[in-house]
């Protein structure tokens, strides 16, 4: 009966033993594998971001004070043509920075924006009226700011100490 015991004992004593080796070994592997919630910031999509919205700010701008013939579309084609290049960069940069994550929302703004920018060609090859257009840059600029909100979060995100430690 002593026998039994002892070997009751030691298998015990075993079972602990794996349990806490699985468990330290769990720690670790959770302290090496780092899950992501939300993309890093990255500066070079907020400096082009913003670089675009300087030139779509010029660019209406350049419509509400120009004659006729000077804004119109064949007159300001080149701008949708650099807009398009820079929006496909930016929705390129944002798939790569959010790739692995459940939720892309740069990308999906982005994609938003070139649909805007898209719509904003349809329209002004039909020579709209300057309340039209005054829609349309504010259409804009809500995009923008969402945009530039996003970047921000994820800039005040990674100054954050605490919150980056998991």
């Amino acid at each position: 009966m002593n026998n039994t015991r002892q070997v009751q004992q030691r298998l015990r004593n075993q079972y602990f033993v794996w349990l806490a080796a699985v468990l330290l070994v769990s720690l670790l592997a959770g302290c090496a594998f780092k899950v992501r919630l939300i993309a890093e910031y990255d500066a070079i999509i907020d400096n082009a971001v913003n670089a675009l919205h300087v030139k779509t700010v010029s660019f209406f701008a350049k419509l509400n004070s120009s004659s006729r013939a000077e804004a119109s579309y064949e007159a300001n084609k080149e701008f949708y043509q650099e807009a398009q290049g820079d929006v496909a960069a930016l929705i390129l940069r944002a798939q790569v920075l959010e790739e692995g994550l459940q939720a892309h929302p740069l990308t999906t703004n982005f994609e938003a924006l070139k649909a805007q920018y898209e719509d904003l060609a349809a329209l002004h090859k039909t020579a709209p009226a300057a309340a039209v257009l005054n829609n349309a840059q504010d259409a804009f600029e809500q995009s923008f700011r969402a945009i530039v909100k996003h970047l921000l979060f994820l800039k005040w995100n990674q100054a954050q100490p605490a919150l980056n430690q998991q």
